[in-house]
Parts: structure tokens; sequence; C-alpha cells
């Protein structure tokens, strides 16, 4: 099993997730050195100027070599994609959501839609480029344009607020979010939607209503929206989410 020397970059955490990918979490013995096991062979994950906001990606190993040059900051996502290009070319294996790990692949989907305007140029890339299989690029395409029409609908200057589901019935391949199991950590459940009402009453109105039914999320998965108020949720990416009218 493979190292992976860092030479001109320390973005070893994206590294460390396509390592984790293959074979699990990766020791770190130093700041330019990622390890699995065995160590070897070595490879090479190289990052150099060039030109004015360019820089060059090479990903190399002696049976193996791939390079392009991208804007600097797409720089770690090119280096992710180069080491799961390389690692599933010498190993054989793939994944359904290629080197799109800890990445949310909508971004990912969404930015091709915009910069090819077509689905199917969209769709292809997703496939070619970052390795995808068909079936979650079709995926990650649905829920782009969902997430597109939805974000469509809400007013220019309106806020926005996040808020995190951290326990998963599984942990998706791309996830780089902390998660708790929640058929294992179900004791933990009730206080995180405790303090979660307690911590969205500052920001809705009417706050006990509203801050309910934020939470209700995570016990009942729908999306309410209180009379009279202006709040909204929505709720989507996971398979077992209902549509939402």
């Amino acid at each position: 099993m493979p190292s992976v020397q860092l030479v001109g970059h320390q973005h070893s955490y994206p590294v460390a997730d396509i390592l984790q990918l293959f074979w699990g979490v990766p020791n770190q013995p130093a700041a330019d050195l990622l390890q699995i096991a065995e160590h070897e062979p070595l490879i090479k994950s190289s990052l150099s100027p060039a030109g004015p906001g360019l820089v060059l990606i090479q990903t190399t190993m002696p049976e193996y070599r791939f390079e392009a040059t991208v804007a600097e900051k797409m720089a770690r996502r090119e280096i992710k994609r180069q080491l799961y290009q390389l690692l599933s070319a010498w190993t054989g294996i793939s994944f359904p959501w290629g080197s799109l790990t800890g990445i949310r692949p909508t971004l990912v989907a969404s930015e091709s839609l915009s910069q090819t305007g077509s689905t199917a140029l969209a769709r292809q890339e997703l496939i070619d480029r970052w390795f995808v299989s068909p079936q979650k690029a079709d995926l990650a395409l649905e829920t782009a344009e969902a997430e597109r029409l939805l974000l469509g609908k809400i007013s220019a200057g309106s806020a926005m607020v996040y808020l995190g589901v951290p326990f998963c019935p599984s942990r998706c391949s791309y996830c780089s979010f902390i998660a708790q199991d929640a058929l294992h950590r179900e004791n933990l459940l009730k206080p995180y939607v405790e303090a979660v009402i307690t911590e969205a009453q500052a920001f809705f109105l009417p706050p006990q209503a509203a801050a309910s039914d934020c939470c209700r999320l995570y016990w009942r998965r729908y999306a309410h929206q209180p009379a009279g108020s202006t709040f909204r949720a929505f709720a989507f990416g996971r398979p077992a989410a209902p549509a939402l009218p």
C-alpha cells in the first residue's frame, strides 16, 4: 500500500480523503508525508506555479503520471482528482462518487451545468473528469436542478441559516462532515434537538413555533411553514427525505 509525498504544497487533507476512501485513515509522520501500512510504492503529489493565478498539479508513481494546469483556487480539487485517477488505475477499484469524496457532489454538478449550459455535457463531465458513475451523475444533476429551483424562490437579500444534521443512518463516501451513527447514538438526538430549539429562538419569528418545526426535521423528515410566518424549511439530499411541494 502506498505513501504519498507532498511536493510544493501542504494540502494533506484532500490527499487523506482519497487514501481513506481506498484503505482507511492514513498515518502522517511528517507534514509532507502520508502513509498507509507498508508505505510502498511512493506517490508524489506536486504543485508548482504555472503563470498568474495558475498552478501545475502532477501526481506520479513509477507506472503512472497525471498532470494538469488549473486555476490556483482549484488546486485542492485537482490534487484529489489526480490521486483518485492514479489509485483507481493502479488498483482497478472505483467508487460510485469517483473523486468527489469530501465534496458536496451537487456543488460540482451545479458548476458543470453553469459552465457547459447543457445537462448532457455536464453529465459527461461528471463521468469523464470526476469519475462519477452514470447513476450518481444523474442523481447529482437532478438534485442540483432541484436546489436551483428552490433557491430561485428566495428573494435577494434574504437571510439563510444552515442547520446541520449530524445524525445519519449511513455515511456517504463523499461526506467529510462530523456525523454520528443515528442508530447507535439515539440518546444524543433529543438533547441535540433541544439545543437547536434554544439557539433557533434567537433567529426565527414566531420563535417557539418556528424553532420547533425546524427541529422536527430531525424526527419526521418533513418541512412545515407556521401560519402567518415567512419561515421556510427545506430538506433534501438524503434518499429517505420526502419530496417538497
